[in-house]
């Protein structure tokens, strides 16, 4: 039995305000009776926090241990050396940046690799964060692929023209 506010059975209780959570053990969505606390911060305080927040790597080392890796891996491919051995002679790198092994094995085309080393470049040089430098990548990957309608304006939020 419901009422015009949508409640059901005699406890009186609007199941549209529920909140759907994971069933106990089958992954099944279920309701509570009890909602969950969010943390209610705004957009800016989280992108302070994010920019604020130190680096866990050093990313001139990185961009440096990336790119003599890669350059490794070519010269290897080149030589028509077979993946086993190319896998034993940076099994680091490849266990490390899997997919981009791949990508190198495969002769697929990694130029977005470089616009990303030069991130790490700057990061190290200190004229970017980190933060601001996913930023920069995720608004370049935004525009590659994400159809015009859902992609961020330059005001910063979506463009819907």
């Amino acid at each position: 039995m419901s009422d015009s506010s949508g409640a059901t059975g005699t406890n009186n209780i609007d199941i549209r305000q529920l909140p759907i959570v994971p069933g106990p053990d089958d992954g099944r969505a279920s309701f509570t009776e009890r909602p969950q606390q969010l943390d209610r911060r705004s957009a800016t305080e989280s992108m302070a926090e994010a920019a604020a927040r130190p680096l866990d790597f050093d990313p001139a080392s990185r961009a440096q241990f990336i790119r003599r890796s890669v350059q490794s891996i070519q010269n290897m491919i080149e030589m028509d050396a077979m993946q086993p051995e190319i896998f034993a002679a940076h099994e680091t790198f490849a266990n490390q940046y899997p997919e981009l092994f791949k990508k190198l094995l495969a002769g697929e085309d990694i130029t977005q690799l470089n616009s990303m080393l030069h991130m790490l470049d700057q990061m190290a040089s200190g004229s970017l964060s980190q933060h601001q430098a996913s930023m920069i990548i995720g608004t370049r990957l935004a525009e590659r692929y994400l159809p015009h309608q859902f992609r961020p304006s330059q005001q910063g939020g979506r463009g819907h023209r």
